[in-house]
């Protein structure tokens, strides 16, 4: 069993690494379907740890009831599914996905939704530590700043491969940069940065950790992607004033500090080279088109859409740019509530513990890391983004994991 259990956490150390460079993995003689042949993984461990104890605890905490309700109420959904298309943005599968494969769009729909139910289920079983749940932290933020380079260096399709790529990339718009996908994602390493620089770690592991802030920051802020820059705002603010491992003083010289090495980092870097005037635009003025998408998603819906939805596969391709209205488009207010109900359960229930001032710096980091997919899913899709997918899926997964593990009762009743 302990092997099992090694060989669970190790497969989700293998995902979080590949999934960072997934715009080069099959280059690199990656499996297409690696996710997928992941999660059957996970599901045959959660079947051997469910056999080898022989009983099945049928007291489940409605969190996790409502995980698994979701995507059952979705296959439901798909069988009365009229087939109606509200945008005429595209309605393949093709037209979202790099794979030569056209497959039906209810079918990926739903592979979606279940894709990492296998890996949730699997954890919130076995448990997590908290040493576990750092070397999470650590893997994430040890990747990015790879991921980065590497990133830059494929879109450049430069002859070189240094962090000076960054300074190019700053003079050059429009280079193909997905600020709506790869960029978000990134959000998690730098909150798993600012984790480990508030927790007990070597000094090795510290410093590593600040350089790899300040690439993903730099490239964040080069990227345009103002989303992901207001939600690392947000967690430094939290980190700041909720967290009650560290006084306030100590905490204000530590982000201080860090602040400081980004910006000598950045003047460093971007000496040779001059910002793009498309991106100084970018945040000194201009309209945000997202929230005209937002409203115009709205007006798409007939009022009786709101109750029943237009059809799971009406919005394939692009959308309202916003996940709560997408799934209100799908299928109804109330399934998208069973949808998105678990992560702000789990997000409550990790920050009034915290404010009722226990010193887990490891809740504290859990909170915010499920309150990932609460922020980006006003922006965009990230359970159904390959970059943002499996962090969206990760806070809660730690959260059913090290809650059991520990033995931990937050706010359950």
């Amino acid at each position: 069993m302990f092997y099992l259990n090694k060989i669970g956490l190790y497969l989700l150390y293998l995902l979080l690494i590949i999934i960072p460079f997934h715009f080069a993995a099959g280059d690199y003689g990656v499996p297409m379907f690696y996710r997928e042949i992941i999660g059957i993984s996970f599901l045959l461990l959660l079947l051997v740890n469910l056999y080898q104890e022989r009983y099945l605890d049928f007291k489940i905490r409605k969190e996790l009831l409502f995980l698994i309700l979701g995507p059952v109420l979705l296959i439901f959904s798909a069988l009365y599914d009229p087939m109606i298309i509200l945008y005429s943005d595209g309605t393949s599968v093709n037209d979202i996905t790099s794979e030569s494969i056209d497959i039906d769009p209810r079918l990926y729909v739903l592979r979606n939704a279940i894709l990492y139910l296998p890996m949730i289920l699997y954890f919130s079983r076995r448990g997590m530590s908290k040493k576990e749940i750092e070397h999470i932290a650590i893997i994430s933020v040890a990747v990015a700043p790879l991921s980065i380079l590497f990133y830059v260096f494929t879109i450049l399709e430069s002859g070189y491969f240094s962090i000076f790529l960054l300074g190019e990339m700053s003079e050059k718009a429009g280079i193909g940069i997905e600020y709506n996908s790869y960029v978000p994602y990134l959000s998690f390493p730098v909150i798993s940065g600012m984790f480990i620089l508030s927790g007990k770690h070597s000094s090795i592991i510290k410093l590593l950790t600040l350089v790899s802030i300040s690439i993903s920051s730099m490239f964040i802020f080069l990227s345009s992607s103002r989303q992901t820059l207001l939600l690392i705002a947000i967690a430094l603010v939290l980190f700041m004033f909720l967290d009650k491992s560290n006084k306030n003083l100590k905490k204000i010289a530590l982000f201080s500090f860090i602040g400081l090495c980004v910006f000598s980092f950045y003047s460093f870097v971007m000496s040779g080279y001059e910002l793009n005037t498309q991106l100084v635009d970018k945040y000194t003025g201009g309209r945000n088109y997202r929230f005209i998408a937002m409203a115009n998603g709205l007006d798409l819906l007939s009022p009786y859409h709101y109750i029943t939805g237009a059809g799971l596969t009406s919005v394939i391709v692009s959308g309202p740019h916003n996940d709560y209205i997408r799934w209100t488009q799908r299928v109804g207010l109330f399934y998208m509530i069973i949808l998105f109900y678990p992560y702000f359960s789990a997000a409550f229930k990790c920050f009034i513990s915290t404010l009722r001032e226990r010193s887990d710096l490891t809740i504290f980091y859990i909170g915010i890391s499920i309150f990932f997919i609460i922020y980006h899913s006003v922006f965009g899709y990230p359970r159904e983004d390959v970059y943002q997918s499996v962090w969206a899926y990760l806070g809660i997964t730690m959260w059913l994991g090290y809650t059991n593990q520990e033995k931990i009762i937050i706010f359950d009743k």
